[in-house]
């Protein structure tokens, strides 16, 4: 199976504005730190997500698979497909089930499947980027004596 994932256009917006509000909460006025920063708050959405099995930002992601069960889930909060080909071929989507973040098909054969889906929030859930803050912050002050 094969997942690629693109962010979407907003998603610099969100992160631009998260990166701000980082700022504000370690208090640093400057701009000297801001790509150290902007790395260490990826990471740390980057860890919320796989922690929680949710996507944060807003993406695309497009899922590609020789199967006959299709069967995903972490994909929170993700409503329906944008397109289905089933071996090369544009197909309903009603052959895709996606339901609480979890990415369903089966099929009679093998088949190459390929499901684009758009997920994650465009306003983040403020329990989570407080602490992507709070996991930024360890990390940024913390930063020469862990690994």
């Amino acid at each position: 199976m094969k997942v690629e994932r693109t962010y979407s256009e907003e998603c610099d917006r969100i992160k631009a504005e998260l990166l701000g509000k980082l700022k504000e909460h370690l208090r640093i006025t400057v701009d000297d730190f801001d790509c150290e920063l902007a790395g260490l708050l990826d990471a740390a959405v980057e860890t919320a997500e796989r922690e929680t099995g949710c996507v944060f930002l807003p993406s695309q992601f497009k899922i590609t698979a020789k199967t006959s069960l299709l069967n995903e889930s972490g994909y929170y909060p993700a409503d329906e497909a944008t397109s289905i080909k089933v071996d090369g071929v544009e197909t309903l989507i009603d052959l895709v089930q996606i339901t609480g973040g979890k990415i369903y098909a089966e099929f009679d054969q093998e088949c190459e499947i390929e499901v684009v889906f758009d997920a994650g929030y465009t306003i983040m859930p403020s329990p989570v980027f407080i602490a992507c803050f709070l996991m930024a912050g360890a990390w940024f002050k913390n930063h020469t004596d862990s690994v």
